[in-house]
This record gives C-alpha cells, sequence and structure tokens, in this order.
C-alpha cells in the first residue's frame, strides 16, 4: 500500500505542477471559466494528496520520534486553527504532559475535528468540547484487557453534531467505512482510521461514543 500511495504521490506532483502553469496561461487570456474548472481540479488533487499520506500513515510503523509538551497548550493550536469554523471549547487544566509527534498527532485530532464539524452541518450553534484530565490503568479495570496498566493522558472530544446509529458504531474504525456521501471534501471514510491508526502507534488508545441526533465523543488515551 505505501509503494502504490508513493507512486500517486509522484504522479500529483506531476498534475499540480502542471495545474499551476495552466492556471498561469488561463490568467493571461483572463478566462474566467476556464481558471474556475482547474481551480476545481485542484483542490481534488489537493484532496487526493492528503489521502495518500494518510496511506502512508496505516501501511507503516516507522520509528516515531516524540517530544513532550503539556496537553492543554496543545490542544488550544487547534482552538486558533478552527475559530472560523466551530466553537472549540477547552477545559484548562495544565501540567498533563503529552509524549507526542506533534505532527502525526495533529493529523489525528483535525481527523476528529472534521468529523465532528461534517456532523454539526445542520447545527446552527456548531460546539465542540474537549476535556482533558488524568486516568490510571490498573488490573482489573476497564480497558486493563487492552491497554497496559499505567498513567494515561485522557482527552474527550464532545461535539453536538447528528451522531453515529447504533448499528454503525462498530464500524467506524474501519477502512473506507462512511455514513457520509462521497465528495471531493467528504465521505472517504479515512478520517478515523487514520485517527485510530496515529494513537494506535504512540500506544494509545482511542474509542467512540455516540447518541443518534444528540452528539459523538471521541476519547483518547496516551501515555503519560
Amino acid at each position: 500500500a505505501s509503494g502504490i500511495a508513493h507512486d500517486i504521490n509522484n504522479i500529483l506532483s506531476i498534475v499540480l505542477g502542471n495545474l499551476s502553469l495552466a492556471e498561469m496561461e488561463a490568467e493571461k487570456i483572463k478566462n474566467s471559466s476556464i481558471s474556475e474548472i482547474l481551480m476545481r481540479i485542484e483542490k481534488a488533487s489537493t484532496h487526493l494528496e492528503m489521502l495518500t499520506k494518510k496511506f502512508f500513515t496505516f501501511s507503516q510503523t516507522p520509528f516515531i520520534v516524540k517530544k513532550e509538551i503539556d496537553a492543554y497548550i496543545y490542544m488550544e493550536s487547534f482552538s486558533k486553527k478552527y475559530k472560523d469554523e466551530m466553537s472549540l471549547i477547552i477545559d484548562k487544566k495544565m501540567g498533563l504532559i503529552l509524549k507526542i509527534n506533534s505532527k502525526m498527532m495533529e493529523s489525528a485530532i483535525d481527523s476528529i475535528l472534521r468529523n465532528s464539524i461534517e456532523s454539526m452541518i445542520s447545527q446552527k450553534e456548531k460546539k465542540v468540547e474537549i476535556k482533558i484530565e488524568k486516568k490510571i490503568i490498573s488490573q482489573g479495570k476497564r480497558l486493563s484487557n487492552i491497554m497496559k496498566n499505567g498513567e494515561y493522558v485522557k482527552i474527550s472530544i464532545k461535539d453536538n453534531g447528528c451522531g453515529i446509529p447504533e448499528k454503525d458504531i462498530d464500524r467506524v474504525f474501519d477502512p473506507y467505512f462512511s455514513t457520509k456521501p462521497l465528495t471531493s471534501k467528504k465521505g472517504t471514510g479515512l478520517g478515523l482510521t487514520n485517527a485510530h491508526s496515529i494513537i494506535k502507534q504512540h500506544n494509545g488508545h482511542m474509542e467512540i461514543n455516540s447518541d443518534e441526533n444528540t452528539g459523538t465523543t471521541a476519547t483518547i488515551y496516551l501515555p503519560g
């Protein structure tokens, strides 16, 4: 899969390079209809380029370079990033340290938040609440059969979207599974698969709880 993704990426680089040249030529002759068509092609190609990067993520188990960062400060950066698309409310809890590859984890959190935004498309107020806390996993406690004992940082991401039907909950991490129509921007079914893969590569755990027509909570556990 990674080899195919690499080949697609190489071809896309050529396509995007030639698109830029074509856009310059369209500007010279001042043809707005051609420029608009080229812009749509560029958007679709850029989206495909992002998908190939996700293929790399869950087709390989790379050596991950991690750095320590305060969980609240890290999550707060997403508040600025998505300020025009939704209200992001983060419970201010300092002092809990994540040890992560920030770029990889950014891709995972982006996938979760993008999923939330799409689920809140019909909501007048688009709101996501993020709660950060310490969680200790020990023998006999819930999750102890799938996670190593120890301290974790638990991050809960709760939206007020349309929710996920109960019959679909067990399939949300399956590649290509999506309840949304396929377009150039959504419906590929790789977002939560990407997030789940990255969190597993950080020796963490992710789970989804949802009530249809009420909202969804994505919960992440990362070693502290």
